[in-house]
């Protein structure tokens, strides 16, 4: 649901957090501290929370994003000539780090960043084939333990 305001965002986190409490749960180890979301977790309210969105979103007429990959797609895609230019980057600073560092000296951020960003976009059906170049693909794939046909 988009509400165009952080403060709507955040009554909208606490009616959450109110109206089931007894569903909260533990944010996920890899939400970075910068992002916040620290209190908005749940668990098990998957048919309840729907319909509550949905009136809520009619009530005070906000925007809901359904289903969200669709969305996040969009937004990504906005984004995009970008990852070609940004993944070669991170690729050619892991490969520096793996030709020149021991292992323990390597900085895994870059690694991490550029899986992270490949499996978000991946998961929302971007072709990656499209954005990203092959050797990126190749690398992300052996990273990943996948086939790296999947991703052309």
């Amino acid at each position: 649901m988009e509400t165009g305001r952080l403060r709507d965002a955040r009554r909208l986190e606490r009616l959450l957090i109110e109206r089931w409490p007894e569903h909260r749960a533990a944010a996920p180890l890899l939400v970075s501290d910068t992002a916040g979301g620290h209190t908005e977790w749940f668990r098990g309210i998957g048919d309840e929370v729907g319909e509550f969105v949905r009136r809520t979103a009619e009530r005070y007429g906000y925007t809901v994003h359904a289903p969200l990959s669709s969305w996040l797609r969009a937004r990504f895609s906005e984004r995009a000539d970008q990852l070609y230019e940004w993944s070669l980057r991170m690729l050619e600073m892991i490969e520096w780090q793996v030709a020149n560092l021991p292992p323990e000296a390597r900085d895994l951020r870059y690694a991490r960043a550029l899986i992270d960003t490949l499996d978000a976009c991946y998961a929302v059906g971007m072709p990656l084939g499209e954005w990203v170049p092959p050797v990126v693909l190749v690398w992300y794939a052996s990273a990943s333990g996948d086939d790296a046909s999947r991703l052309f």
